[in-house]
């Protein structure tokens, strides 16, 4: 895992790359292929071991020539290799569980002892903390533990193309949740739970706005799609990993009839992660999603 085995210029894996007949270069790059993919099944990786696997999965899927070597694929988009493990994603989900899971205890505990609880002060904070708490196990194993960057999360530059495709996409995840809608109606029940009634009883609706409009897409498509499908891709196939980290995201919403809406669009924010690299469109696509919902909600009033 040293530098020296896995580093660049002058490294044991790059030397291996300068075989002089291209049958000693299949054969090095298999074995120091399967040695990566070894090491990052079993977390003893760093971003050199995750960099190398990466370039060898890309080869892989350019078109072999039939002198050797492989042809130049322009439209092949480079993959940014993140330097935590499967294990850490797990390990991560399950943190985000119990830190979630105890922190809904206590504003439960709050909200029933305390004995007139301040509704503005409540809607200003929890929502946006408990969101926020989805960044602890981010922070501690990509960025503490791994080492990992920003850029590996997923905060990279884009093409506006991939939001104008997000843009086309949720127009046929809306269509496709009206006749779910439609389907829950006919026994009695709702896609989510009606915001109506909770926010006439505020006195200003920016905090909760801020909340779900700002905070949550940033937070979600942090964890589910830079931590969560960055991490699984890097093992799994894409579309395993995309319905992975979309079950996920459906399932941290809490609420049932919710599950198969919120599955369709955790895939398709995976999709647009795929497609860009970045977590950008999906943040862009996510505010714009629900900030049409709280709109709707305020036309109610």
């Amino acid at each position: 895992m040293s530098r020296e085995l896995w580093g660049g210029w002058g490294s044991i894996v790059h030397s291996a790359g300068m075989a002089p007949s291209w049958e000693a270069q299949r054969e090095s790059e298999h074995a120091f292929s399967a040695l990566g993919e070894w090491q990052i099944a079993r977390g003893y990786v760093n971003p050199d071991v995750t960099d190398w696997v990466m370039f060898f999965r890309r080869r892989r899927e350019l078109p072999q020539l039939s002198g050797g070597g492989y042809a130049v694929q322009a439209s092949q988009p480079s993959r940014v290799a993140v330097p935590w493990s499967v294990r850490d994603v797990w390990l991560g989900v399950l943190a985000a569980a119990a830190i979630y899971g105890a922190a809904l205890g206590l504003v439960y505990l709050a909200v029933t002892l305390a004995p007139r609880p301040n509704l503005d002060l409540a809607i200003a904070l929890i929502p946006a903390l408990l969101e926020l708490l989805f960044l602890v196990p981010v922070w501690w194993f990509a960025l503490r533990k791994r080492h990992g960057s920003l850029k590996n999360l997923g905060f990279a530059s884009f093409r506006f193309w991939v939001v104008a495709l997000g843009i086309g996409l949720l127009i046929g995840s809306y269509m496709f949740n009206a006749l779910y809608a439609g389907l829950l109606h006919s026994f009695g029940l709702r896609i989510q739970t009606d915001l109506t009634p909770l926010v006439r009883q505020l006195s200003t609706p920016w905090p909760l706005i801020v909340a779900i409009v700002v905070v949550a897409p940033v937070v979600e498509e942090t964890f589910f799609r830079g931590f969560v499908f960055a991490g699984l891709r890097a093992r799994y196939d894409w579309r395993w990993a995309a319905a992975i980290s979309a079950a996920l995201f459906a399932a941290a919403h809490m609420e049932l009839t919710f599950f198969i809406p919120g599955f369709v669009l955790g895939y398709l924010f995976a999709y647009l992660y795929q497609r860009s690299d970045s977590v950008w469109p999906g943040v862009i696509i996510h505010a714009a999603m629900n900030a049409v919902a709280m709109t709707v909600v305020y036309l109610r009033l």
